[in-house]
């Protein structure tokens, strides 16, 4: 009796051997499959990251000379504003009037170079929805700050992400002086193909034909292009838009060029 309970325990020991032996070679081969199937599997979207890692190095290089198109200064530019341009009680003042020209929109209305969001606050008021975009962040974190909208970032690529005739109306007051050409006239065309029919632009700036806006231009060390009353309507009409108005503002320091997408 003693001896086949010995072959029996034997038998059991080496079947349980066998057991754990079939099961780690099963799992191994399971594991190879699990693993090629991952990586068929992962293999398209390893090669997506990479595409989109390489769109994100040609998107930088590319932000980099949108910079050098529209130069963000290295001063604190909010002090030089609050020292030389007006409080903003006085710029809300001197803005009032251009809310007339966009009541009655159906679609949003674009502040280029909002600043500390005076424009922005007028629309607010008058029940107009409008969107403000400049490329100073403590501007724009002002801006927000008043329950603004407000992006920061570079109007035209704004402009290029939005589909075209999706735009009621475009204000800028003091800022395509700060463009570089190439760089206003990109602004100009993107303004005309995304504006709706019947959609107006109104862009302010200084007279340099006035002895004293002249002077303000030089002041401003950031500004990059001199525009005369005469050459900003020229540009624009080049661009397409028509019934191009230049108004004299301010004693004719300052005027501002507006015209319809017909």
């Amino acid at each position: 009796m003693i001896e086949p309970a010995i072959d029996k325990k034997i038998d059991i020991e080496e079947l349980e051997s066998h057991r754990f032996w079939l099961l780690g070679t099963i799992a191994r081969k399971i594991r190879r499959i699990i693993h090629r199937e991952i990586r068929i599997a992962a293999e398209p979207i390893i090669k997506n990251q990479e595409k989109i890692n390489q769109q994100l190095i040609d998107l930088s290089e590319s932000n980099q000379e949108k910079l050098k198109e529209f130069e963000i200064p290295k001063i604190d530019y909010m002090k030089f504003e609050n020292k030389f341009r007006g409080s903003e009680k006085e710029i809300k003042e001197r803005q009032k009037f251009y809310i007339d020209f966009f009541r009655d929109k159906q679609k949003f209305i674009l502040d280029v170079g909002c600043g500390r969001g005076e424009f922005l606050e007028l629309c607010e008021q008058a029940g107009i929805f409008a969107i403000g975009v400049d490329v100073n962040k403590g501007a724009v974190k002002m801006t927000q700050e008043k329950g603004l909208n407000a992006i920061c970032g570079d109007v035209n690529t704004f402009l290029r992400e939005n589909p075209n005739e999706t735009i009621s109306g475009i204000f800028s007051a003091q800022t395509v002086e700060h463009m570089k050409l190439n760089y206003l006239m990109d602004f100009l065309k993107l303004a005309y193909e995304k504006l709706e029919k019947h959609g107006i632009i109104i862009l302010e700036t200084l007279n340099i034909t006035n002895k004293q806006g002249l002077n303000n231009y030089f002041l401003d060390i950031t500004h990059q292009t001199p525009l005369p009353p005469e050459t900003l309507k020229f540009l624009m009409e080049e661009v397409g838009f028509k019934a191009v108005k230049i108004k004299m503002i301010n004693y004719d320091i300052d005027y501002f060029v507006y015209g319809l997408k017909e």
